[in-house]
């Protein structure tokens, strides 16, 4: 499987504003999860990268994947303590600790 890597603007939003940012990435054949954490400047391996299912990730990451999936992908359009939808697979999204 492929998946395209987008770490630009939303990353740096959500590394500056808050605790944690991370990548979520959903393959839209088969549903499998990556997702990517910064903490800070630095990777954070606290949590897992690859889901079977995005119901398999930490819920406050499903919460925030959920309220993002009803906006169209604008990487410009960033939820405030919530995240962005950057493609129609790829979300980022934030957490204060």
């Amino acid at each position: 499987m492929t998946m395209r890597n987008n770490m630009y603007a939303p990353t740096a939003v959500g590394v500056m504003d808050h605790d944690m940012a991370c990548r979520v990435m959903i393959s839209p054949t088969s549903n499998y999860v990556e997702v990517q954490c910064l903490k800070g400047l630095t990777l954070d391996d606290n949590i897992k990268r690859h889901y079977i299912a995005l119901k398999d990730t930490p819920e406050w990451i499903q919460n925030r994947v959920n309220a993002l999936s009803v906006l169209d992908p604008d990487e410009d359009h960033i939820v405030e303590n919530v995240g962005v939808r950057s493609t129609h697979h790829t979300f980022w999204v934030y957490k204060n600790d």
